[in-house]
């Protein structure tokens, strides 16, 4: 998908890539949550997978004695694997933000990776 959109970007035009930072969820992972939100119980149960890193989660939606079951999968990129990424498809990473407010990035506390990107020339 980087190499795609490289080739479409007019030279020297700009992206910003986005995702979650995987750290906090890394250091701070909780294998189980429930939460009532009214008459709606919300379940979750979390599996970390370590190579490569990928979190999934499956929930339980509980309401009015209905159980429905949902699955969400997401890999975690580092900063480091991402930056890598941008580079090997071949766009120069300008900055790395915690958020979209150009907020600096704290690898230990900011919730997302934003990489601001120059497509090659």
């Amino acid at each position: 998908m980087l190499h795609e959109l490289g080739r479409t970007l007019v030279p020297h035009g700009r992206i910003i890539f986005a995702v979650v930072n995987p750290t906090p969820i890394l250091t701070r992972f909780r294998p189980r949550d429930v939460e009532q939100r009214g008459s709606v119980v919300l379940e979750v149960d979390r599996t970390l997978h370590r190579h490569p890193a990928q979190l999934v989660e499956t929930l339980a939606v509980v309401e009015a004695g209905h159980v429905a079951h949902h699955e969400r999968r997401q890999r975690l990129y580092s900063p480091a694997e991402l930056e890598a990424m941008m580079e090997g498809a071949g766009f120069a990473v300008q900055a790395m933000f915690g958020d979209y407010g150009r907020a600096g990035f704290a690898e230990a506390r900011s919730a997302k990776v934003v990489l601001l990107a120059e497509a090659a020339a």
